[in-house]
């Protein structure tokens, strides 16, 4: 190797890898630039629903894979909801139609992330049942009554069959919902698909004997079943419930007065029943939270307390009418008061003492002035 005069033949080595190891680094860099496309995992393509234009269906549930298709490769994704109940028929009910906002609402609230389904096909599905029985020449009348394009379309009468009538099925979710003290309407229960033939077969034709293994709560259900005195049968499912829940949307402290931006209500379905009743917007509204309350989660009875509104020795606002006309004034009062609750105030310049019901804070509503009080008011 020549060593310029003068030059540290070992600064020079050093100079040379470096060099190399630069131009060594580019190639690489380019060439992974050219064919990174190789490397990279292929994008991850969403489930595809496909909506039947018409269905046709046995029972009063319409479930998911009724209405709806889908590919093979899709199935270890969407055969998991299949059994969704969807809609119902009401008692008499034959004919309606489902549209595709309605399932998309439903799969959401039931936690389904819409981001990786895409949905193809008709925006609205007809859907008939099929044991329903109709008085001759009826049939076409109710169905042509029937709206193309609705959304929760009103349903056309039909006669259903007799009540008394019922599928195995619907015997045990009847069952379940007596347990649990829920409308079985509410309740989403998946039964395994080598069953499906039991769970069809039908009073008058079978009697039941029903004995539940464990169905005290949601989650996994069983049942001991003799059916017509002979076959026996242990039968397994797994159930959900749909439940309106009150959630909150921010954090909150302890004693914080709940406001209607601070919470919101939506129907859920849930996988447990929880063991404390659950509250409408109207127990959590105005009142307080009893602990601190972490975004997301669901307001019970424990959670909440009565908000004092109003404390003895305070000036408060009355909000009163007088002659059609809305009056505002002051007063001070004399007993501590939560919502809606009745209590005593004093006008402080004639000294009279009158009731009033709490509306907010420092906030009391009259129906309307007393008589004979004597008070200063601003119009509104």
């Amino acid at each position: 190797m020549f060593t310029p005069p003068g030059q540290d033949p070992t600064a020079v080595r050093t100079i040379l890898i470096v060099f190399v190891l630069a131009m060594l680094a580019s190639m690489c860099s380019r060439q992974m630039a050219h064919g990174a496309e190789r490397f990279l995992p292929e994008a991850q393509t969403a489930a595809t629903i496909s909506l039947r234009g018409d269905a046709s269906v046995t029972g009063d549930e319409i479930r998911l894979r009724q209405i709806a298709r889908w590919a093979e490769t899709d199935k270890p994704t969407l055969d998991p909801i299949g059994d969704l109940v969807i809609a119902r028929f009401g008692p008499g009910k034959a004919f309606r139609n489902l549209d595709l906002d309605e399932v998309k609402n439903l799969l959401r609230d039931a936690g389904v992330n819409l981001a990786t389904i895409d949905f193809v096909g008709p925006i609205s599905c007809r859907i008939d049942r099929s044991d329903a029985t109709f008085a001759p020449g009826k049939a076409l009348e109710q169905a042509a009554a029937l709206p193309q394009t609705a959304s929760a379309a009103p349903m056309a009468a039909a006669e259903t069959p007799d009540a008394a009538s019922r599928t195995l099925r619907q015997i045990l979710t009847q069952n379940l919902a007596e347990k649990l003290k829920l409308p079985a309407e509410d309740l989403q229960i998946t039964f395994k698909s080598g069953d499906e033939a039991l769970l069809r077969r039908a009073e008058p034709q079978d009697s039941f004997d029903v004995h539940p293994q464990r169905a005290g709560n949601l989650g996994d259900v069983s049942w001991g079943v003799t059916i017509s005195g002979q076959t026996r049968a242990f039968i397994t499912a797994h159930a959900r419930a749909w439940r309106q829940q009150v959630t909150a949307v921010k954090p909150l402290s302890v004693r914080q007065i709940i406001t209607a931006e601070d919470v919101t209500d939506r129907r859920t379905l849930v996988d447990s029943l929880p063991p404390d009743a659950l509250l409408s917007l109207d127990h959590v509204v105005g009142q307080a939270s009893t602990r601190e309350v972490a975004t997301g989660a669901v307001f019970s009875g424990r959670m909440v307390e009565p908000a004092q509104m109003v404390k003895m020795g305070q000036d408060v606002t009355i909000d009163s009418t007088s002659g059609g006309v809305r009056l505002l004034s002051a007063a001070k009062a004399m007993s501590d008061g939560t919502m809606g609750q009745t209590v005593r105030l004093r006008n402080e310049q004639t000294r009279q003492v009158f009731n009033g019901i709490v509306t907010g804070p420092k906030r009391v509503s009259l129906g309307a002035i007393p008589t004979s009080a004597t008070m200063a008011g601003s119009v509104r």
